[in-house]
């Protein structure tokens, strides 16, 4: 539309969105019309102009019930966790005994107490590397304060592992997400990629710190005897809740180096 003619359309009070809709034909998935068409006067010419009273986006589809999500990812058996020589300095021999472990997810982290949580951050980092955005006070107050809800976007899903007697040995802050926002990550060409193709980028399994683009670890395991076995569990269970979650379209672990996941690469 040349800009002279555009002008003046709009002098004569014909709004931007109908001039586009009465050039344009109407195809799937795009911009659908309802509503009785109107007669507006353009330099003496008579148009027809459709009055907009309702726009759909996308194809008439029936929503989909919602999916109820299973928080129990299983329970897995530790080998070669015993050992003979004394637990070190701040394991129980609980701890040490364990050889059963089971994985699940909790809608918030509210759900897990401050002190193990914490414990689970300083012993991925290292007391020489404390890093407060990974400590239950600040992930929790992003929950408390509204800003990490479903209706901004951010639906929590962190990850648990705990053995026979209750204790936590690992932690993921994770997050379902319907957007990119608040991650610092410009995985936007990807989204639009997926929609040309046909395909859904979104909602997408987020484990990462909102809103704060700090490095470190994101897989947060106690330092016991058998953290390695701990880790390769956590790994396979973010697959399978990818896997529960139908409409899931990737992971992602943001902002993240060294050790990036609990454990040197």
């Amino acid at each position: 539309i040349a800009p002279i003619y555009l002008a003046s359309c709009i002098k004569q009070g014909m709004g931007l969105l109908e001039i586009l809709l009465s050039k344009q034909p109407v195809q799937n998935n795009q911009v659908l019309l309802k509503g009785k068409a109107q007669c507006r006067h353009i330099t003496g010419t008579s148009v027809q102009v459709p009055r907009i009273s309702a726009l759909f986006w996308g194809s008439k589809k029936s929503a989909a019930p919602p999916q109820e999500v299973d928080f129990s990812l299983g329970d897995f058996t530790l080998t070669g966790s015993t050992l003979e020589a004394p637990p070190p300095p701040g394991i129980s021999a609980n701890e040490v005994k364990s050889k059963r472990i089971s994985v699940s997810v909790v809608s918030s982290i509210l759900e897990v107490s401050p002190n193990d949580w914490d414990v689970c951050a300083l012993d991925a980092m290292g007391p020489e590397k404390y890093n407060p955005f990974l400590t239950h006070g600040f992930l929790s107050s992003l929950e408390e304060s509204n800003c990490v809800v479903k209706e901004t976007g951010w639906m929590p899903r962190h990850m648990i592992v705990k053995d026979e007697c209750e204790n936590i040995l690992g932690v993921v802050p994770l997050y379902l997400k319907s957007h990119s926002y608040g991650e610092f990550v410009f995985d936007h060409s990807w989204a639009d990629a997926y929609y040309n193709f046909g395909a859904r980028y979104y909602p997408k399994l987020q484990c990462c710190v909102p809103f704060t683009p700090v490095t470190g670890p994101r897989i947060l395991i106690r330092n016991t005897s058998f953290k390695d076995q701990v880790f390769d569990i956590m790994v396979s269970a973010l697959k399978e809740l990818a896997a529960k979650l139908i409409d899931i379209s990737l992971g992602q672990a943001t902002i993240s180096t060294g050790r990036v996941l609990g454990r040197s690469e």
